[in-house]
């Protein structure tokens, strides 16, 4: 991927980025041997990621653990930083969601992803961002 690429991608707030490295708040990193991902589809947010680190509040009976969710309602803040790097900030607006992420996409698509929440430690992945 090109940083023309990159760039048309995030200006489109249509892309994938997919897990590779998980990166918990103290505990040992990972490689991913599933396909984990966030989709930015225009209208939608669809998060799909593994969690491994302390909850603070134990998730509702009935739900899956991880970081999955799939919002419609959510702002997406895109800035042009330095040496063609992007600061993409997304935030969910739906009840129950209290998830704030940070994707930082580089100029050959390779990505970090950092995800705060109130109920849980921060996490971060590294991957990539495609089409």
């Amino acid at each position: 991927m090109n940083k023309k690429q990159v760039h048309d991608l995030v200006l489109s707030k249509h892309f994938t980025f997919r897990a590779e490295y998980v990166m918990p708040f103290g505990a040992p990193s990972k490689f991913l041997t599933s396909e984990y991902d966030l989709r930015v589809h225009g209208d939608s947010l669809i998060s799909d990621l593994p969690y491994f680190g302390r909850a603070y509040i134990a998730p509702a009976p009935g739900t899956e653990g991880g970081i999955k969710f799939t919002s419609t309602d959510y702002s997406y803040k895109a800035k042009e930083k330095k040496k063609g790097r992007w600061e993409i900030t997304l935030q969910p607006r739906e009840p129950g969601i209290k998830s704030d992420l940070v994707l930082d996409v580089y100029e050959n698509g390779t990505a970090r992803l950092m995800v705060n929440s109130s109920d849980r430690q921060s996490i971060s992945y590294t991957g990539f961002i495609r089409k």
